[in-house]
């Protein structure tokens, strides 16, 4: 009865502290994203990020659809151990039915 109730808790321990790291949320991360403006869909980058120390972070995107490209940098104030998002909207990146968006995103510290 001992070793039943032992595997019991055991197996109600790993439930409560899950060690598998593939859910993790990795940060930071982006995501295109579409948005109506002024009666036309345009691209969007919505960027997520977190930190275990308060910070302000900078993000440099570049967003490319076809042969053209636009460029934006985005400042957030990271709050520790919260995920904070911020979007930047690309106003002349009209949506193409095409599809073919990509964006890069790079990180750098604001002093």
């Amino acid at each position: 009865m001992k070793r039943l109730s032992l595997l019991a808790l055991l197996g109600l321990a790993a439930c409560a502290n899950p060690q598998d790291s593939s859910n993790e949320a990795k940060y930071p991360s982006h995501e295109i994203i579409e948005m109506e403006m002024n009666g036309k869909v345009v691209y969007g980058v919505l960027v997520k990020d977190s930190t275990n120390t308060t910070d302000v972070k900078g993000y440099e995107l570049t967003l490319s659809l076809g042969d053209k490209a636009w460029q934006d940098t985005l400042i957030l104030e990271l709050t520790r151990n919260e995920a904070i998002q911020g979007e930047v909207i690309f106003s002349d990146a009209i949506v193409d039915d095409m599809g073919g968006a990509s964006v890069e995103m790079s990180r750098f510290d604001i002093k």
